[in-house]
């Protein structure tokens, strides 16, 4: 290798070019950097032995210790490198002892080094680089923590080469030496050679150094000057170097300026100087002061801070700092201003925040920092109540405590804020306020660490209040003087039930107002309750809660709560008296539904309750009562119906054995029939009937008609018969049996069981025959034989009453029994029924004008007269023309007109009775028997011996006969008709009319609609006008 080659190859390896930068600090690229410098080593040890002495030799050496160096550099990062790694491994397991950094083989290398530069000083003292190997020799030993030995290789170059370029330099570190050292004359005259070199390089970092010199040793002063020269010579320089000098005086001449009295003067410079960082600059001197402990300084500053800039982000912590700065003070009446002042002036709805709105990070900072000044002020203020025990110190944090929770009543420190607020407005006996905080800590964190006790001193506070209203406690006004002990016990709860009054209790006797403290003070028991389930004084609690409703004589909610506490401590001293007490009261309240409640939940407590002891028998008997009377509270006094039907049901199924069961299913079924509930009517009803058959026989009296009464409005008609025909069988004489009777014979018939309506009413008969309307029952009877088509005993019957209730009966009834008999005979085919019914019209005629006008009557009459009319219409339409003899057709014909002559008059005989229907029938009858005799006319046979103008001389007269015939036979059917329609009685005589009217005229009528007819229609009289035969 040629020596070119060699200085090539050095240049390439030189410090420079193997900086962190440029080798990107990569392993593999130090480890092959690093095998390079070996094998340069390597070079240089076999090149330099055949070097001739001289310069060159020398730069080879020189060359050689800076590669050793470098070695010993890269030597000690893989030092470290191994190290780390070891630990780390060593870290997992932990076994063995901690491995320890091992710098033998840099040290070494270093040691090369060190022994080049000196064998170069030494050997040779000619050296043109003499004081570059100094001054680098020098470094290197101080930078490797040999610093007496550099700082004399410093002083060697600058004695013996005090012209060199590395002289300023050397100055410079030696200025830093002792600096470092506090040895300020030395440090001073070092930076003072540096600087009278007038280096830009070097001149402002000597000036920036004196300038500190003069700091530490006192001068201000002087050191504001040289600060102040520093910044004037880097104005205007680009270079980064002077650029941050610049900057590094800018913030430390703000650390003189803090000790001498030149506040206006330090802002107008920093101000001019710091350009726009001139607010940050000021900042760091109000920092300064207070750090410093100059507080009236500091918050002058920060004053003007707020001047120059009071929208700056900053500005929420100027005002904390003046706000600490006042409390340092200990200016407490200021401090409270300044706290507004940093709530008010930048909160969330400040001007400031406004102006802040899109400074979001601003926004925040500024809310925790006033929370955490507020925080911080009043924990520090608390504490030092604590020691001092000073009620206006206490009464100071109070303020702060409350403006905290007003401002951030969302932070995560709130919950412990409230309680400590709550504690010291319970040190100043601030009661009320006290548990009203102590609340609010409850109902923020129910689970929190402090939520059980604010919740029990919740309950002490408001004793002290009650106590207070009723003069039992005095209040207190504490002076600011006053020493307050908040750290005293603050006791337990009062058991005010141990000094438990029995009072005198009536159903009259009015609950009194409770106060609003007291209602406080049970809502704060059953708070805690709610909070400190099986806590060992839950008995106090409890009935603490349950005194204060006892002694305001709200005896109800006084007697739940003493329940409570019996049911949880059945063996308890005070259960059986509490017991006994919550019972009394209910029962002379006539709270039935609270008392039967109670008294169950007694009874479920075996301990309270043994079985068959005289509690537990005394405290059933008083449950099922007043179970029974809550229900009967609601229906004769609430009149909430339907609730109390629920009751008594529910009583029933609860004490099924109860005296009071029947009477319950008697009411729930009286309820239900108002309500109209008929299902549940008639369930309770048959309940009643089925389960308690030894009942009070009043109730069950009451209960089967009702029951028979329900089914029948409800439509079960069969159940209706069977419990109307219960009940008068069970109950014959009772003045309502006949009616009972009545209606289920009656149902029966509704339901088509004649039989059994049959047998009811004959019943009926021979018990109630004495009864006024016992001749309709009678007749009725005869009704039921013609519906079964027994007409042998229907006539029988029909006979039989006018026999049997001549004297009873109304002569209608008794022509409608003579009528009915006819009809049964006339179905029998007896002779006597011609007889029979004969004698209806009769007695129609008999009947006084009002009684006439009965349809039923008017109807029996006509229909027996239309019956009697019957034959002779037969024999009527039996007469026919079919004669050839011309003498026999001329005796038929008279016959036949005679006939109908007859037949015209009896008809107008049941027409003139005024029977819609059986006028109906009449009409009808006539049109056929007109009809009959036109046809026959007009199908009479022709005469023998006629010639043929004779036949039609003979046919033309018989149709001048007939043709007026037809027109009668038409009216007829027509008046039937139209009887029909003024009556509104459409019978089958009318269909029958209207059929045969439409052989006549056709398109009189459309199609017959032949729907069925009733047995009987209303009637109203008619009087027809009839015309006289043909």
């Amino acid at each position: 290798m040629t020596l070119c080659t060699l200085a090539a190859l050095l240049l390439a390896l030189s410090p420079a070019a193997l900086s962190p930068a440029g080798l990107q600090d990569d392993r593999q690229a130090d480890a092959k950097a690093d095998r390079k410098r070996d094998e340069l080593i390597e070079d240089l040890k076999v090149i330099i032995p055949r070097m001739p002495e001289g310069d060159r030799r020398a730069d080879l050496y020189f060359q050689l210790a800076e590669l050793w160096w470098e070695k010993a550099r890269y030597a000690g990062l893989q030092e470290v490198r191994d190290h780390d790694d070891a630990v780390a491994k060593w870290a997992d397991k932990r076994e063995g002892e901690e491995p320890k950094l091992d710098t033998s083989r840099s040290d070494g290398y270093r040691r090369e080094a060190i022994g080049l530069y000196q064998e170069v000083l030494d050997r040779y003292p000619a050296y043109e680089r003499r004081d570059e190997v100094l001054f680098v020799a020098g470094h290197n030993l101080y930078e490797s923590g040999n610093r007496d030995r550099g700082i004399a290789y410093y002083s060697a170059l600058i004695a013996q080469y005090p012209k060199s370029r590395f002289v300023p330099d050397a100055w410079v570190q030696t200025g830093e030496h002792f600096f470092a050292t506090n040895d300020l004359p030395r440090a001073r005259e070092a930076f003072e050679k540096a600087a009278s070199f007038h280096l830009p390089k070097l001149y402002a970092f000597a000036l920036y150094k004196l300038a500190w010199c003069d700091y530490n040793a006192g001068a201000y002063g002087a050191a504001i000057a040289k600060f102040k020269e520093v910044i004037a010579y880097s104005e205007g320089e680009a270079r980064g170097d002077r650029v941050q000098l610049r900057q590094e005086a800018l913030k430390d001449i703000v650390l003189a300026y803090a000790h001498v009295d030149a506040i206006d003067g330090a802002v107008a410079y920093l101000a001019e100087k710091a350009g726009a960082d001139s607010v940050e600059a000021i900042q760091r001197l109000a920092a300064t002061y207070f750090d410093d402990g100059k507080f009236e300084q500091a918050i002058r500053v920060y004053r003007i801070l707020q001047a120059r800039a009071p929208g700056h982000a900053k500005a929420p912590a100027w005002q904390q700092k003046i706000l600490l700065a006042y409390d340092k003070l200990n200016r407490r009446d200021q401090v409270v201003t300044e706290m507004n002042r940093l709530v008010g002036d930048y909160g969330p709805q400040s001007g400031w925040a406004k102006a802040n709105t899109a400074e979001k990070g601003a926004l925040a900072e500024a809310r925790d920092l006033a929370e955490a000044s507020l925080r911080e002020l009043v924990q520090d203020y608390h504490q030092e109540a604590i020691k001092t025990k000073s009620a206006a110190t206490y009464r100071l944090a109070r303020d702060i405590y409350r403006q905290y929770l007003d401002t951030f009543p969302q932070s995560e420190s709130t919950a412990s804020m409230r309680f400590y607020y709550a504690e010291i407005l319970y040190a100043l006996e601030e009661w009320d306020a006290a548990a009203m905080e102590y609340g609010k800590v409850v109902e923020a964190d129910p689970k929190g660490s402090q939520a059980q006790r604010a919740a029990y001193n919740a309950i002490l506070a408001l004793e002290k209040a009650v106590a207070i209203a009723k003069g039992k406690l005095k209040k207190r006004e504490l002076a600011d003087a006053a020493k307050v002990e908040e750290r005293k016990d603050k006791g337990h709860v009062d058991r005010g039930a141990g000094k438990l009054r029995l009072e005198t209790v009536t159903r009259d006797v009015q609950p009194e107002p409770i106060p609003e403290n007291e209602q406080k003070l049970i809502a704060a028991c059953d708070r805690y309750l709610r909070l400190a389930s099986g806590a060992k004084d839950e008995i106090v609690i409890r009935y603490k809660a349950a005194f204060v409703f006892y002694e305001r004589r709200h005896f109800v909610d006084a007697a739940k709560r003493f329940g409570e506490i019996i049911l949880r401590w059945p063996t308890d001293s005070w259960s059986q008296k509490a017991a006994e007490l919550s019972l009394d009261i209910l029962n002379t309240r006539q709270e039935w539904q609270a008392l039967s409640d109670l008294a169950q939940r007694f009874l479920r407590d075996s301990q309270l309750c043994p079985p068959g002891s005289k509690f537990q028998l005394e405290t059933a008997r008083v449950a099922e009562g007043a179970r029974f009377k809550y229900a009967m509270q609601l229906y004769e006094e609430k009149k909430d119906f339907a609730l109390a039907a629920s009751e008594f049901r529910a009583f029933v199924a609860r004490y099924p054995k109860s005296e009071y069961a029947p009477k319950a299913l008697y009411d729930a079924l009286l309820i239900a029939d108002k309500g109209d509930e008929l299902d549940v009517e008639i369930a309770a009803g048959e309940q009643l009937v089925r389960e308690y058959s030894s009942a009070d026989p009043a109730i069950v009296k009451l209960t089967i008609p009702a029951l028979a009464n329900a089914c029948e409005r409800a439509g079960r008609f069969p159940d209706a018969v069977r419990w109307y025909e219960e009940a008068q069988r069970r109950w014959p004489s009772d003045a309502r049996a006949a009616d009972w009777l009545y209606n289920a014979a009656i149902w029966r018939e509704g339901v088509g069981d004649d039989a059994g309506a049959l047998r009811d009413w004959q019943t009926w008969l021979k018990q109630y025959r004495s009864r006024p309307d016992a001749a309709k029952i009678a007749f009725n009877v005869g009704v039921i034989l013609e519906r079964q088509k027994d007409f042998r005993r229907a006539a029988e019957h029909w006979s039989s009453f006018h026999r049997e209730w001549a004297g009873a009966a109304t002569a209608g009834q008794l022509l409608l029994a003579r009528y009915k008999q006819g009809l049964a005979l006339r179905e029998l085919k007896a002779p006597e029924a011609a007889t029979v019914l004969a004698d209806v019209p009769q007695r129609y005629a008999r009947l006084a004008e009002a009684d006439k006008a009965a349809a039923p009557l008017i109807d029996a009459a006509a229909h027996a007269c239309f019956l009697a009319v019957e034959p002779s219409f037969s024999d009527f339409m039996a007469i026919h023309f079919r004669y050839l003899r011309q003498a026999d057709l001329v005796y038929v014909l008279k016959v036949k007109n005679t006939r109908i002559a007859r037949l015209l008059s009896a008809y107008g005989e049941v027409i003139a009775v005024g029977s819609p229907r059986w006028s109906e029938a009449a009409f009808a009858r006539i049109g056929e028997a007109y009809r009959n005799f036109n046809k026959g006319l007009l199908d009479a046979p022709m005469p023998r011996g006629l010639d043929r103008e004779q036949q039609e001389l003979y046919r033309s007269m018989l149709e001048s006969q007939a043709l007026p015939l037809e027109d009668k036979a038409v009216e007829a059917f027509a008046k039937a008709i139209a009887i029909s329609r003024t009556t509104g009685v459409y019978s089958e005589w009318v269909v029958k009319a209207q059929d045969l009217l439409r052989e006549y005229q056709p398109d009189a009528y459309g199609d017959v609609h032949r729907p069925g007819f009733a047995e009987s229609a209303p009637t109203r009289p008619v009087a027809p006008e009839l015309t006289g035969g043909p």
